[in-house]
């Protein structure tokens, strides 16, 4: 920015790309080693006649100022590894204990005749046991752990050092209660392979100095005040009568 404030003009930009949704209370802050601008969180209010309802967000955006564009930034799932080593190792290991298998079974007398029944069954279930094994193990391959995310706040404090992301705080609304957080997070940017928590906040945990019978006490406080003009009412009548 110039020291010349008389320089200084403010100038729309045009929305492209991918950009957040309506919402107030986002937090934002500059990533320098890309240039780009970081986005968290924020709350929607909807309001109607009857009551007020919020909608908060924990999702994570760029700006990109050269371009005007707007990208959403996805947590990666960390993916399991089943043991035993990789599934096409596993893989390579069942088909040479079959190769060992037909071997082995090369080497049986001819003259000794025809195999039992039971025998050809029970190859057969072993057989599909090793199948279920490796396609079991192809599963839990596949298997993600859930990324670590941040409860969703607005007014939450953010700063980014290198390419992590430091996120700190907020307010978080329920119906009834109102949560000032302290937790804290970080996360890598680049990578995005979930948060990691510094400090926890736990709301069960939580000392709640409010009421929940405010909204009566509320009531009870207009109805007091509607008493008092009606008695200021009356009052002013008598002195007339007088």
């Amino acid at each position: 920015m110039d020291l010349d404030l008389t320089k200084l003009k403010w100038e729309k930009r045009k929305k492209g790309g991918l950009a957040p949704s309506l919402r107030s209370g986002t937090s934002m802050t500059y990533w320098s080693a890309k240039g780009l601008g970081v986005l968290f969180g924020g709350v929607l209010d909807h309001e109607n006649d009857e009551d007020l309802s919020s909608v908060f967000y924990n999702d994570l955006y760029t700006y990109n100022p050269s371009t005007s564009k707007w990208s959403l930034l996805t947590i990666n799932a960390k993916k399991k590894k089943a043991a035993g080593g990789s599934k096409k190792r596993r893989a390579k290991q069942a088909v040479g204990d079959d190769e060992n298998a037909m071997a082995v079974d090369g080497d049986v007398d001819m003259d000794a005749g025809p195999q039992p029944q039971a025998d050809e069954e029970d190859e057969s279930d072993d057989e599909q046991d090793q199948k279920m094994t490796i396609d079991g193990a192809a599963e839990s391959t596949a298997q993600a752990d859930a990324p670590v995310l941040p409860l969703t706040r607005r007014n939450a404090m953010i700063a980014v050092l290198k390419n992590t992301l430091y996120l700190y705080g907020g307010s978080y609304e329920t119906e009834k209660r109102e949560y000032t957080l302290d937790d804290f997070f970080a996360l890598n940017l680049e990578k995005r392979d979930g948060y990691k928590v510094l400090r926890e906040t736990v709301l069960d945990a939580e000392v709640w100095h409010g009421s929940d019978d405010e909204n009566e006490m509320d009531e009870d406080d207009d109805e007091g005040e509607d008493d008092d003009e009606d008695s200021g009412e009356d009052d002013e009548s008598t002195e007339d009568e007088a």
